[in-house]
């Protein structure tokens, strides 16, 4: 005869699962663990979106300086008037509102980026309101900065200790990006 119920094994209980203890610890090593993760996940984030931006701007510097090369005549980049508005901005250019390439005649719009969000611009780029780039050589040139090259440094908002990038344009109308560290 058996001590044990028919049915059940030896040594093992009825129930399976986890004791309250056990679930106590393992959510607070993931609480731990997630409070470690947040901080670092919001930096990686913000330094993808300003190289993300840096990226487009580089391409409409180079969009820019093509197509005054093909079209023959100067083009016009320039910062927008308003956050994703589609006129040139005129007095206190802010890059932040997004930017425009427009024909020689300042009113045809060829190209278009919309405003960048949680983002600051400093830079010797950022008083400049707008930068031609001329039709035979593609060469960079602006009345409101005439001293070349420029820059553009692009931090992520709110975030310290993060990395930004910058973007370098020349006077020959070429342009690059690097790391910046001095968000």
């Amino acid at each position: 005869m058996s001590l044990h119920r028919e049915g059940s094994q030896p040594g093992r209980s009825r129930f399976a699962g986890f004791t309250l203890m056990e679930v106590m610890v393992a959510l607070g090593i993931f609480a731990v663990a997630l409070a470690i993760a947040v901080p670092s996940v919001n930096s990686y984030i913000g330094t993808a979106r300003a190289s993300s931006l840096a990226a487009d701007m580089l391409v409409a510097t180079r969009v820019a300086r093509s197509e005054a090369v093909v079209r023959g005549a100067k083009v016009t980049l320039c910062a927008a008037s308003a956050a994703n508005g589609s006129t040139c901005a005129t007095a206190s250019p802010n890059w932040a509102n997004g930017w425009i390439l427009v024909q020689s005649d300042g009113t045809t719009v060829i190209k278009q980026w919309g405003a960048m969000t949680n983002m600051t611009a400093t830079g010797s780029w950022n008083g400049v309101a707008k930068i031609d780039f001329t039709g035979a050589t593609g060469a960079a040139s602006s009345s409101s900065n005439p001293t070349f090259p420029v820059a553009l440094n692009l931090c992520p908002s709110g975030l310290t200790g993060t990395t930004g990038a910058t973007i370098n344009l020349s006077a020959n109308g070429r342009s690059t990006t690097n790391v910046y560290s001095g968000c």
